[in-house]
C-alpha cells in the first residue's frame, strides 16, 4: 500500500523543473496496481471517490513527510 509520501513526491516532482513539460497526463501514483489489475468504475463512482479523497485530503494535518531514507 502506498503512503503519503509517495503522493507527496509525485507532486514535487510536477512542480519541479523536472516535471516543466509534463502537462495534459494522468499521472498514476500506485506503485503498479493499476497495471495488475485495472478496474472499470462507472463515471458517477469515480466521482464520488474523488470527492472523499479531496474532503480527507482537506482535512488531514499537515505536515513534512518523513524521509524514506
Amino acid at each position: 500500500m502506498g503512503e503519503k509520501w509517495d503522493i507527496a513526491m509525485a507532486a514535487l516532482y510536477l512542480v519541479s523543473d523536472a516535471g516543466n513539460y509534463i502537462n495534459g497526463t494522468t499521472l498514476v501514483v500506485d506503485g503498479g496496481l493499476w497495471l495488475s489489475r485495472p478496474r472499470h468504475l462507472p463515471k458517477e463512482a469515480v466521482k464520488q471517490l474523488s470527492r472523499v479523497v479531496e474532503t480527507r485530503s482537506r482535512n488531514a494535518p499537515v505536515g513534512i513527510p518523513k524521509s524514506k531514507l
